[in-house]
């Protein structure tokens, strides 16, 4: 009777615990619970943001925290992108402070969220992330608008629920709002708003399936915000690049100073068709003072000139040079007799051939050699190599405060280091 009971009991609790055991499984899927955005507007148009963001983790794609991205710019009336500026004011999930660290990504600013060395447990976690911008308002002829994409449309998983509340200056009226669902450019309305004196908040109707986002619109009366100057709007869109243009030119003007006292050339004499070297510079010292080195081209020319001296002869068999010494004549430069006394060893001929190579290369070494120690490039060239590391330091620091201050993009930033340099 006993196990008979136990059976009855079993087979009536098996649909509420298996029941459980579904809904449990449909529930435990990496997602956003909950996405609110608290928003208040001053009247000078920096916008403050608080956004709670509670999620459920797994460790699937929420292991250590979470990515948050926001856009850094915006499109005008005219279609043309203006700057945003986001400033991070705290961090926290849980209600204590987080860690976080950002980056940018194209238009974007990614604020990467959570401890790296810590993985979550699974569970429900509520960050908040309070931060504040600039350049967030439309200025138009008949009213102004506030255009903002609450939650964002790169969320990997779904967003349960998503809403915004914005608080507008004080004594604002004829207030006009929309809001938009879905993905990006989605025209989707399944959402809504209320209003309540200065106050509007807005909710989804339906849950956001991943890459989905909620917006929304408020326009009012325009200078009731106040309308930035044309000087203030060409700073805030253009300081980075005036800020590389004026570092560009800092190490322009540097380079450019230290040229014209330094390193300009002397006014070239006439030149004189001459069919002889200088007195007293061979030819291959001729090369090496041209251009700062000997190489195959100085042995060669040295080479026709022993010849001319009769010094040695050069006598073209079956498809070979062959150089035939003659005599080691005193008319013979210094680098010339060092080539001599290298070739001509033993007093033999020797072919210019793959085999010889070794003694022709020795021959071309010591040539050079001779040049460097007979021919000083300092009395001729002046390198001036304090200049170009003053100017390479000069160059660094500037990059790296424009990197600081501006925050720039890797891409961008070994864009500008390339110009610069």
């Amino acid at each position: 009777m006993k196990k008979i009971l136990l059976y009855v009991l079993l087979l009536l609790l098996s649909p509420v615990v298996y029941g459980q055991q579904s809904n449990s499984t449909i529930n435990n899927k990496e997602r956003i619970i909950n996405f609110h955005s608290y928003i208040i507007i001053d009247t000078t148009g920096i916008i403050h943001v608080t956004e709670s963001i509670k999620v459920f983790a797994t460790g699937h794609d929420i292991k250590r925290g979470i990515v948050r991205t926001i856009p850094t710019y915006r499109t005008d009336k005219n279609g043309k992108k203006k700057k945003i500026n986001i400033d991070i004011v705290t961090v926290s999930c849980n209600g204590h402070k987080e860690n976080y660290r950002t980056e940018r990504a194209g238009d974007n600013i990614e604020i990467f969220i959570g401890n790296p060395k810590v993985y979550l447990e699974l569970g429900i976690y509520e960050y908040v992330i309070a931060y504040e911008s600039t350049g967030q308002i439309g200025f138009f002829d008949t009213f102004d608008e506030f255009y903002w994409n609450v939650t964002g449309n790169e969320w990997l998983f779904e967003i349960e629920r998503a809403s915004a509340s914005i608080m507008l200056p004080n004594n604002i009226r004829n207030i006009t709002t929309s809001c938009y669902t879905g993905n990006s450019g989605s025209t989707v309305k399944d959402c809504l708003s209320k209003e309540t004196e200065n106050k509007v908040y807005f909710e989804t109707c339906r849950p956001l399936e991943a890459y989905q986002g909620l917006t929304v619109a408020v326009s009012f009366p325009r200078d009731i915000i106040k309308r930035p100057a044309l000087l203030e709007l060409f700073w805030r869109d253009s300081k980075s690049l005036l800020s590389a243009f004026f570092c560009l030119m800092v190490v322009g003007f540097f380079f450019y100073f230290n040229w014209r006292k330094f390193e300009k050339d002397p006014e070239k004499p006439a030149v004189v068709p001459t069919f002889k070297p200088p007195h007293g510079i061979s030819p291959a010292a001729a090369r090496y003072l041209f251009r700062r080195m000997s190489g195959n081209k100085g042995l060669t020319a040295a080479l026709v000139e022993m010849a001319v001296k009769k010094a040695i002869r050069i006598s073209y068999q079956k498809t070979k040079y062959v150089l035939i010494p003659i005599e080691r004549k005193d008319n013979l430069t210094v680098e010339e007799k060092v080539i001599y006394d290298t070739l001509f060893t033993d007093d033999q001929s020797i072919a210019i051939l793959h085999k010889n190579y070794k003694k022709i290369a020795k021959a071309n070494s010591n040539l050079e050699k001779s040049l460097k120690t007979n021919w000083n490039l300092k009395e001729y060239f002046q390198v001036n190599l304090k200049l170009v590391v003053w100017g390479a330091v000069l160059s660094v620091i500037l990059i790296a405060l424009h990197f600081i201050l501006f925050e720039v993009s890797w891409i961008t930033g070994m864009l500008f280091f390339v110009l610069l340099i």
